[in-house]
């Protein structure tokens, strides 16, 4: 921790030269470019300018010959000409030194130094370079012969030849027929020094190499505003898709005039629009109920709060179908659904224009009527009555009479929670008291006072976080070893934890639980993130309620959390009630198949408490089913036939693919008896009572890895 904190953090302008970007790419490809280019240049017009120094040394030396000729011939005809050559000589500044030897070229007849150099032991010519430079027979031969004291100096060796011409006689001389003789009478072996305008040469190339560096640096930075200028298009792009991958799709991309960008901007605003559609799409069924087209149960609430606020006087009135389950059991789903359907139909004509209605769940309805005081509902609740009484539902040749009970409340103090509770209170009455009636609710007794500080709690516990996630071990009953945990919802009050017993039919009743269920996928699962990193292992057990099962957004929503928090797939078992499954097969299974096609594992809770549960067991794309004691009486208690149940559902699911978890065991007896079933894993009180979350960590320790 100490070293963390001793790091110092990269400087704002270090992060923004570290940040790859696309400007940042073409002038690193430039610079490079360049940087070889300049590289490339300096090199060849040094080896140019070097070669042609070299040659133009060579031209000079050979252009030298003639007069050094010329100072040298007297050498061989006379003596005592140090003295002319030291002043002859001296005149050329080029000459490091000039030399003459005789005709067998070993002989030194003469020689010039320039003054401060000394004199140095050159390497006698071979005889091969003798024999070529004695050639007469054509024109005069020269050897450039190497100086190894420098670089800079350009020896050669050349012959010294005297030209005469030969005839018969003074009088009888003829030019014409005259003959040349020529005559090797030595060598001259002599060296130019070109230092001076080499160095000269460096410092141009140098001066030169300056100028080239300042005028690729000029170009290197106009180049950068060129490339910013051009690419501005592209980078005024960066802003709206970045707030695209945030989420905001409320302002489209504005259309850009260049001809490469049009295509890609068309693209960006088409995706926010099919976004913009998408989200209307899943809105409108997330506000909507699928069947009737009136509000669902959330949107109802959530529009019904915001009236009560704003508005103050306002009724709800609670309706409840009377004869419904006999026609949806006598007739099938089908007519049940179509039954609900044109009860909205009527509900909505007998009711003001203004008010809101929405299916509750199942046959019950809800009305509410801003701007109205009790009498006023009263004379609505009448209509309505008076609409049942004149409807009749027909199925080919039948015809049922369908009633209902409703329950009138005005709004009070208590805000929408408490006229939740009021109407629902009034629905109640009116049924017991014979149904076909409505019942005005006139104050508030203590179940409904109760149910008020239950909404408080679950409204406060969902706006702060008061929700607690507990975990509660299973374990593999053959080998005792730890191999999930079951992740159980508390609510939190002062010191008291509740379970979810208590609350779990005020939140149903006040259409909360949606919400409720999200706090777990949101926030219980990120709890539970640190200690399933921790501990590959151990799978984390997540129910499912059938209000979220219904989310169109579950499997999206699910998805983002999981990464955000870290947490694998492989790593959650969703539990589903047999009774959400069995409520309504067809919808419930796609949605299962998206969460196993997500890696999640599923499992049913309370399995075999239907017999229709058996039928459908093959369709589930499942890997557990969990027995509860409640199933056999007690695991304590199973007589002969209970065992032979539990072995029959235990061969069934193993054929199916799944394998058993056993609930509520309560003792040592109870382990044994499923370790002789052969049912492999268990949970109970005797197990493990659920704990949070830094006991269920020290409880495993970070070394435990269970094969599954």
């Amino acid at each position: 921790m100490s070293r963390q904190r001793g790091k110092k953090s990269p400087a704002a302008w270090q992060r923004a030269l570290l940040r790859p970007s696309l400007v940042g790419r073409i002038l690193t490809v430039l610079l490079v470019w360049g940087g070889l280019f300049f590289l490339l240049s300096v090199g060849v017009g040094w080896y140019t300018a070097q070669e042609a120094l070299q040659h133009n040394a060579r031209q000079q030396a050979l252009d030298a010959i003639p007069k050094l000729d010329e100072l040298g011939t007297p050498i061989y005809a006379s003596a005592g000409v140090g003295e002319i050559l030291s002043s002859e000589f001296s005149a050329i500044p080029d000459l490091v030194y000039a030399r003459y030897y005789s005709a067998s070229g070993k002989e030194l007849m003469a020689q010039y130094l320039r003054d401060g150099v000394q004199e140095v032991a050159l390497p006698p010519l071979t005889y091969k370079q003798l024999l070529s430079l004695g050639d007469t027979s054509g024109e005069k031969p020269y050897l450039f012969a190497p100086y190894a004291q420098s670089d800079s100096v350009v020896r050669m060796v050349v012959p010294i030849w005297i030209r005469s011409l030969s005839g018969d006689g003074l009088l009888a001389f003829d030019m014409d027929a005259a003959k040349e003789t020529v005559q090797l009478i030595g060598y001259m072996d002599y060296a130019l020094d070109f230092s001076l305008y080499q160095q000269q040469l460096w410092e141009k190339i140098g001066k030169g190499g300056v100028l080239l560096a300042l005028g690729f640096l000029l170009s290197v930075l106009a180049g950068r505003w060129v490339i910013q200028y051009t690419l501005r298009p592209l980078a005024r792009l960066k802003e709206p898709l970045q707030r695209l991958a945030e989420g905001e799709i409320n302002q489209p991309l504005r259309s850009e005039e260049l001809q490469e960008l049009q295509p890609i901007t068309r693209a960006m605003n088409h995706a926010i629009e099919s976004l913009q559609e998408r989200d209307m799409e899943l809105q409108r069924i997330a506000s909507i109920d699928p069947l009737t087209g009136l509000l669902s149960r959330g949107t109802f609430s959530k529009e019904m709060a915001s009236v009560v606020e704003r508005v103050g006087d306002c009724v709800l009135l609670f309706v409840d179908l009377d004869q419904f389950k006999t026609v949806n059991d006598r007739l099938g789903h089908a007519a049940g659904d179509r039954l609900l359907v044109e009860v909205a139909a009527l509900l909505t004509r007998c009711v003001p224009l203004e008010a809101l209605v929405g299916r509750y769940g199942g046959d019950e309805f809800c009305v509410l009527l801003p701007n109205t005081d009790q009498s006023e509902g009263v004379d609505v609740a009448e209509a309505i009555i008076r609409g049942f009484r004149d409807y009749e539902f027909y199925q080919g040749a039948q015809s049922f009479s369908i009633y209902c009970s409703l329950g009138v409340a005005a709004c009070r103090d208590g805000g929408a929670e408490q006229l939740w509770s009021l109407a629902d209170k009034a629905c109640f009455k009116a049924k017991s008291l014979g149904r076909n009636r409505y019942h005005v609710s006139d104050s508030m007794d203590a179940t409904s006072q109760e149910q008020v500080r239950w909404a408080d709690m679950l409204r406060d516990a969902l706006a702060n976080d008061r929700f607690e996630v507990l975990f509660q071990p299973v374990v593999d009953t053959q080998t005792e070893q730890l191999v999930q945990y079951e992740l159980l919802l508390r609510l939190r009050h002062g010191e008291q934890l509740y379970p979810p017993s208590l609350f779990f039919p005020v939140a149903e009743r006040l259409g909360m639980m949606l919400d409720i269920d999200h706090w777990v996928i949101e926030r219980g699962l990120p709890t539970a993130a640190n200690m399933a990193r921790e501990n590959p292992g151990v799978r984390l057990r997540v129910n499912l309620s059938a209000h979220i099962i219904e989310d169109a957004l579950l499997v999206p929503r699910l998805r983002q959390t999981l990464e955000d928090a870290g947490l694998a797939p492989e790593q959650l078992i969703f539990e589903v009630a047999e009774s959400v499954l069995m409520h309504n097969l067809s919808a419930v299974v796609p949605v299962l198949e998206q969460l196993r096609a997500l890696g999640c594992q599923l499992s049913v809770d309370n399995f075999a408490m239907g017999l229709r549960s058996f039928q459908a067991l093959k369709q589930l794309p499942i890997s557990y089913l969990k027995l509860a004691g409640d199933f056999v009486d007690g695991w304590s208690r199973l007589d002969e036939v209970g065992r032979t149940m539990v072995g029959a559902i235990r061969d069934l699911a193993s054929a199916s693919g799944q394998q058993l978890i056993a609930d509520n065991l309560s003792s040592e007896r109870d382990l044994e008896l499923l370790q002789e079933l052969g049912v492999p894993f268990a949970q109970g009180r005797y197990i493990g009572a659920p704990i949070g979350l830094s006991a269920a960590q020290i409880e495993l320790g970070t070394s435990q890895e269970v094969e599954q």
